[in-house]
């Protein structure tokens, strides 16, 4: 299938929300709707290419429902990578020979804590896999208000692919959040290994899609409570790489929220820290 920045809606009653069930959600194109049905509907763009690629979709665009604001802020659900189980789509598949080719034919580069791999509004001339360190994904939205996006750690791919792929300006901010190590390649080197393996990559752009999808619907099904066990599930260390401000911001909740959903785990000694 081939999408193009087209509008979808993803669409439950409230006893779906309560609930939780994921089988009874539908996803409908935007023109197919009636207003009557806004009411029960979340709204989003999939802003994604049929890439035969490694990081195959660009971008899930993600609006707010529609009565929560006349002024909707669009999140850019960005595909980033992180630690091997961060993101789990880096354990569902052998990415060995990417890894190995981008080992021996990119150019290991050294980056500063605070030391920009890219910033919005510049072009994107490389792509990296990490061999050491970690990087965080930031947007701006139209008030000028930071959003984190993600995070990228050891052992995983780093980089505004759609940006680098199509050759655009990249809208978001990638930084190091330690001193760290990238193995880079340029778009002609990975375009050759794209040309070689297209099958493959084909595959890798389906199991990425699944985790952005799940991801997006976790927004909307899981709490913040929820979201914030299942990150720390994946990498309990994250708080000696970033501070509890950006990952509320990742998890799109206020720094006060997440200091309260922490003390209410340490005090019920839930086994997380």
């Amino acid at each position: 299938m081939y999408v193009a920045d087209q509008t979808f809606c993803l669409t439950a009653d409230n006893r779906t929300l309560r609930k939780k069930q994921m089988s009874r959600f539908s996803i409908r194109p935007m023109h197919a709707m009636i207003p009557e049905q806004h009411t029960k509907t979340y709204c989003f763009n999939l802003a994604y290419k049929s890439y035969s690629s490694i990081f195959g979709i660009h971008s899930v665009c993600v609006n707010k429902p529609f009565f929560q604001s006349v002024q909707r802020l669009r999140f850019r659900f960005l595909l980033t990578c992180s630690m091997s189980d961060f993101n789990t789509y880096m354990t569902r598949f052998d990415y060995s020979g990417i890894i190995d080719f981008i080992r021996q034919n990119g150019t290991l580069v050294k980056y500063r804590r605070g030391e920009p791999f890219s910033l919005t509004g510049s072009s994107c001339k490389t792509m990296g896999y990490i061999r050491k360190g970690a990087f965080i994904y930031s947007a701006h939205d139209s008030r000028g208000e930071r959003h984190v996006v993600g995070y990228a750690f050891e052992n995983s791919f780093v980089g505004d692919y759609g940006a680098f792929r199509l050759k655009e300006i990249s809208g978001v901010d990638i930084v190091a959040l330690c001193e760290s190590e990238v193995y880079l390649i340029t778009y002609e080197t990975l375009e050759r290994l794209i040309t070689e393996n297209s099958s493959y990559f084909l595959h890798i752009t389906e199991l990425l899609y699944s985790e952005i999808y799940q991801r997006f619907v976790d927004t909307y099904t899981r709490t913040p409570e929820e979201r914030y066990i299942k990150i720390l599930q994946c990498n309990p260390h994250i708080f000696e790489r970033t501070t509890a401000k950006d990952l509320a911001s990742y998890l799109q909740i206020t720094p006060e929220t997440l200091s309260r959903i922490r003390r209410k785990l340490k005090k019920s000694n839930k086994n997380l820290f």
